[in-house]
């Protein structure tokens, strides 16, 4: 892991938990590019801007569209780069990794393209104790992570749910709201992802 470790600490809510959190850059890995021959867009993502290219498990997908905006997938590909054949144009890229979606408008010209995604996003790891200096929760929990701000029906939108041990996920940049199911009592927290930060929050739990 490149970079210096850090640690934050939460103050406890309520008097009942308490979330805990160290935090190291994320790992990047670069990875050259193969050249495009012909038309095709050639295409790699970045965990945040100016960090080498995602090394693997990254989907990307490229699309066009008509008048009417019905979507026609041309090429699909998933790992650390793509070469996505489609004749010269525009087209709408996904790119999917972890829990970070991002769509973009790209273009093909006659000799293809080149294209950098940067997903801005962070990477943590979630965990329950029941006290402090106690070890993990040994079982599932649910995790439901959501939006921090509302929408205009004063609503929550929910981003990423699973039920397990120690998720790890690649989330957008920002603030979100954790909670977790644990022996049927919700601990509900408020976390911050970092663009190209990594973050191990624990709950604890009494």
């Amino acid at each position: 892991m490149a970079g210096h470790i850090r640690t934050v600490a939460f103050a406890m809510i309520g008097g009942a938990w308490l979330a805990l959190a160290s935090a190291a850059v994320a790992e990047d890995a670069t990875q050259t590019a193969a050249k495009t021959e012909g038309p095709g867009l050639e295409v790699h993502a970045v965990i945040m801007e100016g960090a080498g290219a995602i090394s693997k498990d990254v989907s990307f997908s490229l699309h066009s569209t008509n008048r009417r905006g019905d979507r026609k997938l041309e090429d699909s590909d998933t790992g650390g780069q793509a070469i996505l054949d489609a004749p010269p144009g525009e087209y709408i890229l996904t790119t999917v990794y972890g829990a970070t979606t991002r769509e973009q408008k790209v273009e093909i010209g006659e000799d293809g393209g080149r294209h950098v995604v940067n997903l801005d996003a962070g990477e943590i790891t979630l965990d329950v104790i029941r006290g402090v200096g106690q070890p993990s929760v040994n079982k599932p929990i649910k995790w439901t992570i959501m939006t921090y701000g509302k929408n205009s029906n004063g609503n929550r939108k929910v981003v990423y749910e699973e039920t397990g041990i120690k998720p790890f996920l690649v989330l957008p940049a920002g603030w979100y709201i954790v909670h977790a199911e644990n022996d049927g009592e919700r601990i509900k927290h408020t976390i911050e992802v970092t663009s190209g930060v990594r973050y191990d929050y624990t709950l604890i739990h009494y």
